[in-house]
């Protein structure tokens, strides 16, 4: 797959160069996010 893939997507491969924290969100803050998403794309005609 080297021949093929991009540097970022061989970076995502090697975890151990994958430094971002992962954070976990509760179930009624995704619930929050996903409505405020829902709320720009529906009503104000933006992009997600």
């Amino acid at each position: 797959m080297k021949d093929y893939a991009f540097k970022s997507q061989e970076d995502q491969r090697n975890p151990q160069k994958n430094n971002t924290p992962i954070i976990s969100l509760s179930h009624q803050r995704k619930r929050e996010i996903d409505e405020a998403l829902l709320q720009c794309i529906i009503e104000a005609g933006l992009p997600y």
